[in-house]
């Protein structure tokens, strides 16, 4: 998958090229922070609460390349980024049918119907190879939009519940009580994130801007099946940050 997209493009690069002025006259460095987290398109009914949430590790630094010029409106720019996308949360499920494998626990993993309280910590750092096409307003403000393959160097997905329990095969069968347990399902969490953004630049002056970007993965975050995990959970982020702009004159 990876080799089709890079070949795709290499491809798009050579067609650009073509109508465009090649060159490189500045570099951008930006820094910044997030808000968001690994969410589902759509909250499923089975969720009944969001007890509590907040970002944990919301960085985002990285080097922005303008490269191609397509006309004096229209750039197009890649780079690379190190994001790290956590956050830790809590919340009431009821009903909620999945994969059920908690660690230190006398019976082994099955597909179950869970009800009770659950905290989750996901925190995941990825290298991300962005592609943007940016277009300008006028002297201060630009929008830009696009996508981004991105790597993770490191994965983590863990948890606990309490006041639970589950019922087996149907959601009217006999209680399974948890008073509590720990999961860790790390090693499923998606090594490949594809995602796309948009967003916008505000300059400053000519050395400094502000952007603010809303990025969002277009693959699921953790590679089980369908039965195991019904829904597909994406990473979702905006992010403000402060660019510093470097030129090349």
């Amino acid at each position: 998958m990876m080799r089709y997209i890079v070949l795709l493009l290499i491809g798009c690069m050579g067609a650009v090229s073509t109508y465009a002025q090649v060159g490189i006259d500045r570099v951008i460095i930006h820094a910044g922070v997030h808000i968001g987290g690994v969410t589902p398109a759509s909250i499923p009914q089975e969720i009944r609460e969001v007890e509590s949430y907040r970002p944990v590790n919301p960085f985002s630094i990285g080097v922005e390349v303008p490269f191609y010029k397509v006309n004096d409106k229209l750039m197009i720019s890649s780079g690379l980024n190190l994001v790290n996308k956590g956050m830790k949360t809590r919340a009431f499920a009821e009903n909620f049918k999945a994969m059920i494998e908690f660690e230190n626990q006398p019976i082994p993993g099955f597909i179950g119907y869970f009800t009770g309280s659950v905290a989750s910590s996901f925190n995941n750092l990825y290298l991300e190879l962005p592609v943007s096409a940016h277009y300008e307003l006028n002297q201060k403000w630009s929008l830009f939009g696009g996508f981004s393959i991105a790597r993770a160097l490191h994965r983590s997905f863990e948890g606990g519940v309490h006041n639970a329990y589950v019922r087996l095969g149907d959601p009217t069968t006999t209680k399974i009580e948890i008073s509590s347990a720990t999961f860790d399902v790390s090693k499923l969490v998606n090594k490949t994130d594809i995602g796309v953004h948009v967003g916008g630049v505000y300059a400053i002056n000519p050395t400094w801007q502000v952007r603010g970007v809303f990025n969002y993965g277009v693959n699921n975050v953790i590679d089980a099946p369908t039965d195991h995990l019904p829904i597909k959970l994406h990473n979702t982020f905006f992010t403000i940050a402060a660019g510093y702009v470097l030129p090349f004159n």
